[in-house]
């Protein structure tokens, strides 16, 4: 359980802009790297608005 947490914990890193790997694979269409993903993310975790989008909602 112990490295199933630490991934978790990295899939929570983001870049400058505030977004995560899973948000960048998403984003680039990369469907196979999306579903790799939230096969390991925790269902509970919550996901937040990325600055781009709130830079576009301003």
């Amino acid at each position: 359980m112990d490295q199933l947490n630490a991934i978790r914990e990295m899939l929570r890193i983001t870049d400058q802009e505030s977004n995560t790997a899973l948000y960048e694979a998403a984003r680039c269409g990369n469907v196979e790297v999306v579903k790799g993903l939230l096969e390991l993310e925790d269902p509970d975790f919550p996901y937040f608005i990325t600055k781009a989008t709130r830079l576009r909602s301003t």
